[in-house]
């Protein structure tokens, strides 16, 4: 009798057993990286991180989109608003400094004056830098914020022990 019951427990402890671990993901500079292949860093395609995402809850996936969504809009905005500021802030001097264009004829009414479409064109063009850049600037800041944060949120571990029916039969499973 001793020598079954220790051939049992011999051959269930030296049964396979199987766990998968949930890789670590982590922000940096602008990639996903995970460190689930031996500790080394492994850069996420984003189906793997929108797949892990989804795996461990929906929210989370739809949060890091959302979060990148911002981020790539705010880094639009930024694309197009710093060029359009720096355009305009070229344009202004150079306006004011040159004065009425030299192609006008004075005390003429009829002459093209091309200036003052230039300058207002320059204002609406500072205008439009100004607005896309401090519009993209806070976007871009918080769609990041957003991904960083599903992404702790996703490495944060919160262990569970289940009694349930597996492939095997009954048994507890311990999730995490």
């Amino acid at each position: 009798m001793k020598k079954i019951l220790l051939g049992l427990i011999l051959l269930l402890g030296s049964s396979i057993i199987n766990a998968q671990l949930k890789p670590e993901m982590y922000y940096h500079n602008g990639k996903v990286y995970n460190n689930a292949a031996h500790k080394h860093r492994h850069l996420m395609s984003s189906f793997e991180v929108a797949q892990n995402l989804y795996n461990q809850s929906e929210f989370l996936c739809k949060q890091y989109q959302k979060g990148k969504d911002m981020k790539v809009s705010g880094g639009v905005f930024i694309g197009v608003g710093i060029p359009a500021l720096a355009t305009s802030i070229i344009m202004l001097p150079m306006l004011y400094r040159e004065g009425q264009p030299s192609n006008s004829i004075v005390g003429s009414n009829k002459a093209p004056n091309r200036w003052d479409d230039t300058h207002d064109a320059a204002w609406a063009l500072f205008g439009f830098g100004v607005g896309l850049t401090s519009v993209g600037i806070p976007l871009y800041s918080v769609g990041l914020k957003t991904m960083k944060t599903t992404l702790s949120a996703y490495n944060e571990t919160s262990a569970t022990l289940t009694f349930k029916l597996q492939n095997n039969g009954l048994g507890l499973a311990l999730n995490f």
